[in-house]
C-alpha cells in the first residue's frame, strides 16, 4: 500500500486532470486533506496510478516482502474477530481468446476472516473472499488445510481471489476463470501491520471506480455477518478444464473434417 502511495496522485473521478495532491501522496497528506471535505467531497476523489501504464509499473507485480493488515473486534456473538486485508496494486486480468488483459484494473483488496471462540480461543471458522460478497465461502475450522497450523489460503492468479483449495473456478461460464494450480509462490507474511486511523479516513477510491480503501465502503470491516458468500464459483481439479477445453477442440476439428470430406 505505501508503494502504491509513493507512486499516485489524488484526483477527482469526474475529471482525471484535476490533480487534489501530486504525486507521492502519504497517508498523512491525505488524512489532512480529507478531513476538510464533505462526504460527498470524499467519495468523488481516487488515488490513480495513471490508467496508461499501471500494469507496467515494477511494483505493481508485488512483494513477498509486503505486509498483510489486520483489525480485531468482537462481534454481537462475543466471538473474536480477525481480519487479515490485502492490498494488491492492480488486477492484471484475463487472457481471453489470445487477447490480454481483459477486466484489468487499479488496485485491488481482498481479506481472509478469522473468527474465534473469544473464551477458548479456538477457531471456529473462516472466510475466504473473492470478488464479490457472494463469491466468497465459510469454511468450518474442520474443514481448513492447514500447514504447520497455518491457515493455508490459494490466491488465483492475476484476480486474487481467495479459495481453501487449489484448482480452476468457473466463472462467466469459462471465460473468466479463477485458477489455484498451488505451483504460485509462497507468501508467508511476516508484518501485520494494524490498520490505523489514517488508512479509513479516506473514503474515496483507490484506483478503480469500485476499490475503496480498507474501512469505509467494506461491510465485512466491523461486521463479520455482511460476509455473505453462499455462490462459490464451481472448482475443477487442476488442468482438467484445460483438458476439456482440447477434447472440445479436437471433436470440433473432427466433425468440421468429416464435413468437409463430403463435399
Amino acid at each position: 500500500m505505501k508503494e502504491y502511495f509513493n507512486h499516485a496522485k489524488l484526483v477527482s473521478r469526474d475529471d482525471e486532470t484535476d490533480v487534489l495532491l501530486p504525486n507521492p501522496v502519504n497517508l498523512e497528506a491525505l488524512t489532512k486533506y480529507t478531513r476538510g471535505l464533505a462526504d460527498n467531497g470524499k467519495e468523488s476523489a481516487a488515488l490513480t496510478i495513471g490508467e496508461d501504464n499501471f500494469l507496467s509499473q515494477p511494483f505493481a507485480k508485488g512483494s513477498l516482502d509486503a505486509p498483510i493488515y489486520s483489525n480485531s473486534f468482537v462481534n454481537k456473538e462475543g466471538e473474536t474477530v480477525i481480519n487479515y486485508s490485502v492490498f494488491y496494486a492492480a488486477d492484471t486480468g484475463k487472457v481471453v481468446l489470445g487477447v490480454k488483459r481483459i477486466g484489468s484494473h487499479m488496485s485491488d483488496l481482498e481479506h481472509v476472516t478469522v473468527v474465534l471462540n473469544t473464551e477458548a480461543q479456538t477457531l471456529k471458522k473462516v472466510y475466504f473472499s473473492a470478488h464479490t460478497s457472494t463469491e466468497g465461502e465459510w469454511v468450518d475450522a474442520k474443514d481448513l488445510e492447514l500447514n504447520q497450523g497455518r491457515i493455508v489460503v490459494y490466491v488465483a492468479a492475476g484476480s486474487h481471489g481467495n479459495y481453501r483449495r487449489n484448482g480452476t473456478y468457473i466463472r462467466f461460464f469459462g471465460w473468466g476463470n479463477d485458477s489455484c494450480n498451488g505451483l504460485g509462490k509462497v507468501w508467508r507474511p511476516t508484518v501485520a501491520e494494524p490498520v490505523t486511523y489514517d488508512m479509513t479516513t479516506f473514503k474515496g477510491n483507490t484506483g478503480g471506480d469500485h476499490v475503496r480503501m480498507i474501512g469505509p465502503g467494506q461491510a465485512w470491516f466491523m461486521d463479520s455477518a455482511r460476509n455473505e458468500g453462499g455462490e462459490l464459483p464451481y472448482r475443477l481439479p487442476n488442468h482438467v478444464f484445460e483438458a476439456m477445453v482440447l477434447v472440445a477442440i479436437m471433436v470440433a476439428i473432427g466433425v468440421a473434417a468429416k464435413k468437409f470430406s463430403r463435399h
